[in-house]
């Protein structure tokens, strides 16, 4: 009862919040002076400020944008803002340079007035949810040109802006929408898939470490951890999951995670039955891709990883539970999502009571699913 009513002050408080917001919002845009016409040969020698996503997932649909951004302004100085884990992902590749996104107030501070030093001329916010930050940030970036979507009152920071509308879109259409609207362009980007291919170095650091344990077997990764509790397939089941593939010798299980699911791999560990699994913790993200691209199957919660292994054609089977499927889903045909459609599916909440959608995946289907992935593609590591 008490998390019932909980749960309904969270509402009510979300619903006060974003319409107090928007009045505010909309109040500031008439002092705002925001419409600034440009042509994209203006650009071609500028500097261009890219507000990248946030966690590993995003960044990983983010390539396709980043590809075309660089294919249209070659001669560009181009800064990438992002975390400092995702930075290891592209760094060199498509970016002059790449800052790291601030987190605490000071930091924040400390990053407007960095991003005002390199006189921006077009300033891109890749946010696709209500996140004001980012788009203030771009606002006084004081870039001639800003654009970005309107996200709950957050296009008054934008002299371009676009409307955040769904409709069945995949994240990284959302992503390759703003790049159009840039580069002026009607793309159809409808079967785009985001490819990553991890340094000949970090596969031979990978290689060494499957020696050194003598993991001679084909390796099933596994991915426990997700960033909201409802993600997460139940530890219960993944310690179960593990004990079929140890006693059915489909290969060797290599638990993944980072510091976060230290406590939740343990649990798991403590559950397993019929085989010790190895457990991989707290690399850096290139080695982590490395990791993932020497699976023959990773088994996973849908989460950054997820769509890491399949940008890099792994063969994947995931369990999806609140998460809208059409925006969020892996993308390639070597994927298997497993998920219950409910009549509160996709309900996005980062936690659920009861969490039928999840507690509804059962071992033996994610173990069929497993063997049906080994069978089609399986590869020696």
């Amino acid at each position: 009862m008490i998390r019932d009513f909980r749960g309904l002050l969270k509402q009510v408080f979300k619903i006060v919040y974003f319409s107090v917001r928007f009045l505010l919002l909309k109040a500031i845009e008439m002092l705002l002076k925001n419409k600034t016409p440009y042509k994209i040969q203006d650009f071609e020698n500028g500097r261009i400020l890219v507000y990248g996503l946030k966690r590993l997932g995003d960044m990983v649909i983010s390539i396709p944008a980043f590809e075309f951004l660089r294919e249209k302004f070659p001669k560009a100085y181009i800064v990438l803002a992002c975390t400092s884990y995702n930075k290891g992902l592209i760094e060199g590749i498509y970016f002059d340079k790449i800052i790291t996104q601030p987190s605490g107030f000071f930091e924040r501070m400390r990053f407007i007035s960095e991003i005002k030093s390199y006189g921006f001329d077009m300033a891109i916010d890749l946010t696709c949810d209500y996140d004001i930050f980012p788009a203030f940030a771009i606002y006084k970036s004081e870039a001639k040109i800003r654009i970005g979507y309107n996200a709950e009152g957050r296009g008054i920071f934008f002299t371009k802006t676009l409307p955040f509308v769904l409709n069945g879109k995949h994240a990284i259409r959302l992503l390759m929408d703003i790049v159009n609207t840039i580069c002026e362009t009607t793309g159809d980007f409808s079967n785009i898939v985001p490819r990553y291919e991890p340094l000949t170095e970090d596969i031979e650091y990978v290689e060494d470490y499957l020696k050194k344990n003598n993991i001679k077997k084909t390796m099933i990764g596994i991915h426990p951890g997700a960033h909201f509790p409802s993600q997460r397939w139940a530890k219960e089941r993944f310690a179960a999951a593990i004990d079929e593939i140890g006693r059915q010798g489909l290969g060797d299980p290599v638990i993944f995670g980072s510091s976060r699911d230290e406590f939740l791999i343990k649990d798991i560990l403590m559950l397993v039955k019929s085989i010790k699994p190895f457990v991989v913790l707290n690399e850096p993200v290139k080695k982590f891709a490395a990791f993932i691209k020497s699976c023959g199957v990773f088994l996973c919660n849908n989460s950054g990883p997820l769509h890491l292994a399949a940008a890099m054609s792994v063969p994947t089977v995931s369990t999806m539970g609140p998460t809208d499927y059409d925006l969020w889903r892996p993308l390639g045909n070597k994927n298997i999502v497993i998920r219950k459609t409910l009549e509160c599916s996709p309900c996005n909440l980062a936690d659920c009571k009861e969490h039928k959608c999840m507690e509804m995946i059962t071992v033996d289907e994610v173990i069929e699913a497993v063997k049906k992935q080994l069978k089609e593609y399986a590869h020696g590591c």
